[in-house]
């Protein structure tokens, strides 16, 4: 999920400062919520979020596919 949120947004015209305005918190708790820092991100950001991008909130919350070339770890 890490930058899938910040790659949304960014990819939808939208400032850090608009959508945290929108999505009633502020522009650190979403940084951290684009970056990662902050794991459990509240049901209802997630839907604001959807909604104002207009995808399915499971887009928001998938893992993003590892690059091209990247190594998987090995248990």
């Amino acid at each position: 999920m890490i930058n899938r949120m910040r790659e949304t947004r960014e990819r939808n015209g939208y400032s850090l400062e608009e959508v945290s305005g929108i999505v009633r918190c502020s522009p650190k708790t979403l940084s951290n919520y684009e970056s990662g820092k902050t794991e459990k991100i509240p049901y209802h950001i997630v839907v604001k979020l959807a909604k104002l991008y207009d995808i399915p909130k499971d887009i928001l919350l998938q893992p993003e596919e590892e690059e091209e070339g990247e190594e998987k770890d090995s248990l």
